[in-house]
């Protein structure tokens, strides 16, 4: 792994809790990004699982749209969760080593990428809910 080009996400009990490897090396990051509510928007809410090959180079993602998050089904939405972490093969939970990545699911541009705020940070989308310095 070339440090210069990786971010290091350490495993967590909050946004980071489901990150870690798979058998064969793959790095996994489940999470649930977001779209905030607006006047102009109701928001949406989703799962992800990011998908990193041993080198930290962004393989893939399944993500799954929840729909507006006030009419949210909280216990549907847990199931789905619970669903994609038990496809996992043999999960081992810890810290991962992952470079920047995009990718286009239900028009919206997911994934860690430069902030528009600030060219010294890699911000988690869709919900600025990470953030990571620049490598």
């Amino acid at each position: 792994m070339n440090p210069s080009n990786t971010i290091r996400i350490y495993q967590d009990d909050h946004y980071a809790k489901h990150i870690g490897q798979v058998i064969g090396g793959t790095q996994f990051f489940l999470t649930t990004p977001f779209i905030p509510a607006t006047s102009d928007n109701k928001g949406s809410q989703f799962i992800a699982l990011y998908l990193f090959d041993s080198s930290g180079k962004f393989i893939g993602a399944k993500i799954d749209d929840l729909g507006p998050r006030e009419s949210l089904d909280t216990e549907q939405a847990d199931s789905l969760y619970e669903l994609f972490l038990n496809r996992l093969n043999t999960p081992s939970f810890c810290d991962i080593e992952i470079e920047a990545f995009q990718i286009e699911k239900h028009g919206i541009t997911f994934g860690l990428f430069q902030s528009q705020d600030t060219d010294k940070k890699l911000v988690l989308q869709p919900g600025n809910y990470m953030s990571f310095p620049t490598p």
